[in-house]
């Protein structure tokens, strides 16, 4: 019989959860993208960098020309 025949059973598959450690937040954001920088142990007010994805991709961009919005 050859192999595309062979049905096999489906196996549902899940990640184990991250270990939470002190000062660390998981954020899940609404926007793909949508960045937020935070220095770890402390709680500053989050700033919302928006990043149009669809734009031509640019490695070397100058990090004073980014605007935020």
């Amino acid at each position: 019989m050859p192999e595309s025949d062979k049905h096999r059973q489906s196996v549902k598959r899940q990640l184990k959860p991250a270990p939470q450690r002190p000062g660390q937040d998981v954020h899940c954001p609404r926007f793909k993208s949508e960045v937020h920088f935070v220095i770890p142990g402390s709680m500053p007010e989050i700033e919302i960098l928006r990043i149009r994805t669809t734009d031509v991709s640019q490695p070397f961009l100058d990090p004073n020309s980014m605007q935020q919005s």
